[in-house]
């Protein structure tokens, strides 16, 4: 089983390709606004654009706190039900 330090580093891990990849394309559409529209035309679609990122990248960390958060209160369950096991044993 792979540890959490080393899942977090998965190259597939499917919340980090989320985060990188809109990370990417937004700064692509920001750039890609800047030089075809004049600025007072770019800048609300490039904030708009920004809101999004944001949002993603919130709820990325949120999932990623909401996973972990649920591995560590399964193992710590296991382990409550191991030393009950263990006790009973007795």
């Amino acid at each position: 089983m792979l540890s959490e330090k080393h899942a977090m580093h998965n190259p597939r891990d499917p919340l980090r390709m989320l985060a990188i990849t809109s990370q990417m394309v937004g700064f692509i559409l920001i750039i890609i606004l800047q030089t075809l529209l004049p600025p007072s035309q770019a800048r609300p679609l490039q904030a708009a654009v920004l809101i999004v990122m944001l949002t993603i990248a919130v709820s990325v960390a949120l999932m990623r706190r909401y996973r972990r958060n649920r591995r560590w209160r399964d193992r710590l369950r296991h382990a409550s039900s191991a030393r009950a096991t263990e006790d009973s044993d007795d």
